[in-house]
């Protein structure tokens, strides 16, 4: 007699390898699309950003604007440096306790790590700024189409009261 938890399981087995499978051949393909399109792309937009962003720090622009584009150093390039007291405190107190305060400020410079942080930037098509300008235009026009009729009354007093003088 066949039990059904066996159909069952030879039915899921089969799926789950079929989609293991499947899986395999979809990560050999998105590898192979990313060496072959991606990562030359992402070699040349480093270079170009390599070669961009030390010429506007050196110009002191923080914002530049294309035809195009908005392009924005949200965060300059900076070197962050970071001590390890523990290592310096375990050291520290393995060494004679004569000169202290020098032995401690070598050890601070010996174990003191220095790191460079990149710089954030930002780009972002002018489409989206315009659109605030658009915005900003049509609350415009709308305040000064509600003032023409206030003006073109005051003009029209005006006339009446040339009339009467």
């Amino acid at each position: 007699m066949i039990k059904l938890k066996d159909l069952i399981g030879e039915d899921i087995d089969k799926d789950i390898k079929q989609n293991i499978n499947e899986l395999g051949k979809l990560t050999e393909e998105i590898n192979r699309v990313k060496n072959e399109i991606l990562k030359p792309m992402e070699d040349k937009y480093k270079e170009v950003v390599s070669t961009t962003l030390p010429i506007l720090e050196k110009l002191g622009k923080e914002t530049l604007t294309t035809k195009k584009y908005v392009f924005r150093i949200l965060k300059k390039k900076h070197y962050r440096s970071s001590v390890s007291y523990r290592e310096l405190f375990n050291t520290g107190l393995s060494k004679v306790n004569r000169q202290t305060r020098t032995l401690l400020n070598n050890l601070k410079d010996e174990l003191t790590k220095m790191s460079l942080i990149g710089a954030k930037f930002s780009i972002q098509p002018i489409e989206g700024i315009g659109d605030n300008m658009k915005k900003l235009m049509k609350g415009f026009k709308m305040k000064i189409k509600k003032l023409i009729p206030k003006l073109k009354s005051v003009m029209k007093a005006n006339r009446d009261l040339r009339k009467f003088v």
